[in-house]
């Protein structure tokens, strides 16, 4: 039976009958965001794991998020979250992607990156190249 799609921000989703969505393997290939180092802590849950990377840019919580089932070992979960409206003349957005595994009642995160649309590129891909 072929799965319903649907688009959540943008981004389709493939979506099963009952349990977390699961995202499709090609909406966040890692090989398009560039490697972040992966925090030692645990996190209680999804959200607290977004605002740990958005602090970083002075967020606290998402402009857009996606949490889906990850291919892979059972509880892995894929998370993608941007942040719009930056103040940096130069990044316009920033989008992180996430990959996570359930430790006991906790999270680890086990890969991310991030990558970022330029505010005057004149383009609106998300790109790893440093902006002008």
């Amino acid at each position: 039976m072929k799965m319903p799609r649907l688009a959540i921000l943008g981004v389709p989703l493939a979506l099963a009958a009952c349990g977390t969505p699961q995202l499709e393997t090609g909406v966040a290939p890692v090989g398009a965001f560039s490697p972040l180092s992966v925090p030692g802590e645990v996190f209680a849950d999804n959200d607290a794991v977004a605002a740990y990377f958005l602090g970083t840019v002075g967020r606290s919580s998402p402009s857009q998020q996606q949490f889906g089932d990850y291919p892979g070992d059972a509880g892995d979960q894929l998370l993608l979250f941007s942040a719009e409206g930056l103040e940096d003349d130069s990044v316009r957005a920033m989008q992180w992607r996430v990959v996570v595994e359930q430790v006991g009642e906790d999270l680890r995160v086990t890969n991310a990156g991030v990558r970022q649309r330029c505010a005057r590129s004149g383009s609106s891909e998300w790109t790893t190249a440093l902006c002008p």
